[in-house]
């Protein structure tokens, strides 16, 4: 390994060992999100989503984050409509639309959703 593939584990581990229990849970959840997905779907949130949202100004996060929460305990169908409807997502760019889908098979802004900072995935 690299020493700059060394340092990015190190900081990795940092990062894994500073989270919460509850950070901890909702990472693995997400991981087991990811798993189940097709393999385009997942390459696409692996290659676009992230880190659109990573680079994402916290006011915009804090915006779809607010949608999503809207999506909490709504049944797959429910929650398909809502995300289909043209009022729920008035104020978001095309991107931000294309991306909402993801985000909430993520569960991005759901409980067990802590405070990390502002570029929290």
């Amino acid at each position: 390994m690299s020493p700059e593939q060394k340092a990015q584990v190190r900081q990795r581990l940092q990062m894994w060992d500073n989270l919460t229990p509850q950070q901890r849970m909702l990472w693995r959840q997400r991981e087991q999100i990811l798993e189940s997905m097709a393999p385009a779907d997942r390459q696409y949130v692996e290659q676009q989503v992230i880190p659109r949202w990573l680079a994402m100004p916290l006011s915009r996060q804090q915006m779809i984050r607010q949608r999503l929460r809207q999506l909490d305990g709504l049944s797959d169908s429910e929650r398909q409509s809502k995300l289909n409807d043209e009022s729920f997502s008035q104020g978001l760019t095309p991107e931000e639309r294309r991306m909402l889908p993801y985000l909430s098979r993520l569960r991005v802004g759901s409980p067990p959703e802590t405070s990390k900072g502002p570029n929290e995935f």
